[in-house]
């Protein structure tokens, strides 16, 4: 039978905005659908819709974080929807570390950086004797513990099993230091040596623009360490009766340059990374300070 577009559409509003009359209850379903509508009502090819979500439990592998496969399959997170997931959404899916939300977040960045390319992570050393960050970028989990065999740190490379560290956390988190790593690796503190050897090993695999854009903001004013057990809590704030969350944006913009000069990420592509209940990726411009600000949820739907 013969469906008009007008009446698909109705039929999802009506899924959306009635979820429970039509049995969709898990929130993550009526937010896959609203997705999908939206690209189908305007007519948007995006790459993206390409990847299923069997193909996103794979991405999980890949990135380290293969413990959370059960619940991305219940809730059928696919290619579009983990660039709209937001910290709630991450919460219900019972994403919880702190470190696990900053290994999504610059994983998808990976992702929009190559055009949602399914194939765009590397899980097996190449040919490259020493890679530029642009390479390392793209390293699944997998390659990150091939080089820590490579470094003849072989017998600590097991550690960073479920640990949700690759490439893109490496080199696009400002907080992620030899240090952290140190801690994931469970390398004990009074093994200086094997530390510093790790120190120096970290740092020729970042590269100097990346090393020095940690170490300026490891020594900011009011920076607070990334650790590995830190969570994730969402913050309320009572007003009268109504219990509303408080909205906490924490605005990262910062720019990787490479050693001839150029960006490691192709110019046009540009985001950062809003920690909040209700937004999630948005573009702008690259800029090279990191900046701390609150804004309205409203102000920010009308500028971005």
């Amino acid at each position: 039978k013969h469906t008009d577009v007008s009446d698909f559409t109705l039929w999802g509003l009506k899924c959306a905005l009635q979820p429970q009359e039509m049995g969709i209850k898990h929130p993550l379903h009526r937010k896959k659908l609203q997705l999908a509508l939206k690209a189908f009502t305007n007519k948007m090819t995006e790459k993206s819709a390409e990847l299923d979500h069997i193909w996103v439990t794979r991405w999980l592998d890949d990135i380290g974080l293969p413990q959370y496969k059960d619940q991305f399959h219940e809730a059928r997170v696919d290619g579009r929807m983990i660039q709209y997931l937001t910290v709630n959404d991450l919460l219900s899916l019972k994403v919880t570390s702190q470190l696990h939300h900053l290994s999504i977040k610059c994983a998808i960045h990976v992702l929009h950086a190559n055009k949602f390319n399914p194939h765009c992570l590397r899980r097996r050393p190449g040919e490259e004797k020493q890679p530029s960050p642009s390479e390392v970028v793209q390293w699944s989990n997998h390659r990150v513990m091939e080089w820590l065999r490579a470094v003849d740190l072989a017998e600590y490379a097991p550690n960073l099993r479920g640990s949700g560290v690759h490439g893109g956390l490496i080199i696009l988190e400002p907080r992620f230091s030899a240090e952290t790593l140190a801690l994931l690796l469970n390398i004990p503190p009074q093994k200086t040596l094997l530390r510093r050897h790790l120190a120096t090993a970290f740092s020729a695999l970042v590269g100097t623009q990346a090393t020095q854009e940690k170490r300026e903001y490891g020594n900011a004013t009011g920076h607070v360490p990334l650790t590995t057990t830190s969570k994730v809590k969402v913050i309320y704030s009572t007003k009268g009766q109504r219990k509303k969350e408080k909205h906490i944006y924490i605005v990262k913009m910062f720019q990787m340059f490479l050693n001839d000069g150029d960006l490691m990420l192709p110019r046009s592509i540009s985001y950062f990374t809003i920690i909040s209940s209700d937004l999630c990726l948005y573009n702008v411009t690259w800029h090279s300070k990191i900046i701390h600000c609150n804004i309205s949820l409203r102000q920010c739907h009308r500028n971005y």
